[in-house]
This record gives C-alpha cells, sequence and structure tokens, in this order.
C-alpha cells in the first residue's frame, strides 16, 4: 500500500511537471533562440519548471552555465555546444506540446521528460569539463546527475496502463 502512495505522489508530481513545463513553453515564440543568453534563460526557466530539485543546486548548475556561455570561446567550443543543447531541447519540447494529444499524452510526457533529463546530463559534462580538478562544483553536479538518472516517466506509463 505505501508503495502505491509514494508511486501516486510521484506521479502527481510528475504531471505537475509537464503542466508547469506546458506553461512555460507559452513563451516560446518570443525567445531569440539566435542569442545563447536568451536561450540560456529560457532553458533556466523550462528547467525550474520541470525540476524537483532543491532550488540551490538548480541555481548552482545555472551560475556555472552562465559563466560557461558569457566566457565564449571556452576549450572544445563549450559555449555553442551549450547552445545548441538548450535550443535542441526546447525545440523537443516545443513540438512534442504542439503534437500533444489525449492518446499520446503519456508517451509525450516520458518524451518531455528524457529530453530534459538528456540536456541537463549533456550540460553537466560541458560544465565539469570546463571546471578544474579541484572545483566545489563537481559534487553538486554529480548530486544532480544521479538523481537525474532515475527512470521517472515509467511512473505515468504505469498509470496509463490502469487508466
Amino acid at each position: 500500500m505505501d508503495d502505491l502512495v509514494e508511486d501516486s505522489e510521484i506521479a502527481l508530481g510528475l504531471l505537475a511537471s509537464i503542466i508547469y513545463l506546458q506553461k512555460a513553453d507559452m513563451g516560446y515564440e518570443h525567445v531569440n533562440f539566435d542569442d545563447s543568453i536568451s536561450t540560456l534563460s529560457y532553458f533556466k526557466t523550462l528547467y525550474q519548471s520541470f525540476s524537483r530539485l532543491p532550488q540551490e543546486e538548480v541555481d548552482e548548475l545555472f551560475k556555472d552555465l552562465t559563466r560557461l556561455m558569457k566566457a565564449g570561446g571556452s576549450k572544445n567550443n563549450a559555449e555553442g555546444e551549450a547552445h545548441r543543447i538548450m535550443r535542441t531541447a526546447a525545440e523537443q519540447i516545443h513540438l512534442a506540446f504542439q503534437d500533444l494529444s489525449q492518446e499520446s499524452i503519456s508517451n509525450s510526457a516520458n518524451h518531455i521528460l528524457i529530453v530534459m533529463r538528456d540536456a541537463l546530463e549533456a550540460l553537466i559534462d560541458l560544465v565539469q569539463d570546463s571546471e578544474d580538478e579541484d572545483s566545489d562544483t563537481k559534487y553538486t553536479f554529480q548530486l544532480i546527475r544521479d538523481s537525474s538518472k532515475k527512470d521517472p516517466g515509467a511512473v505515468l506509463k504505469d498509470y496509463e496502463s490502469l487508466g
């Protein structure tokens, strides 16, 4: 019984994340995706809508991403790669919401959650590669990565088959 209650809470949390993401996605048309800082700001809004991580961890990640994006020209063109990752994730999420229908809501939600998780992991890799070996932020990024490796969408899929 405890597992059912816990699964229900997870499913409701994921559903809330999707609803908040959809609300954030309404601003998609007003973002200049050619500008890396505008893209970063929009992606942060998406991620904050999606994330159930403590706010300080999200702020820490985006502080370092902002520094990386503003530095520009860093090794391996990290700024350009970060911009590409965030723009692609935003486009995929926007398209998923455009194609949303009652029959596909669970699949779309799972797809959106995976897009956000994959984008976050790729951005974490970029920031970690740009940090020196003694950086305090590496531990924070490892915690974020560990919590993002869970497959949150599986719970929604289970509930769709029950419904």
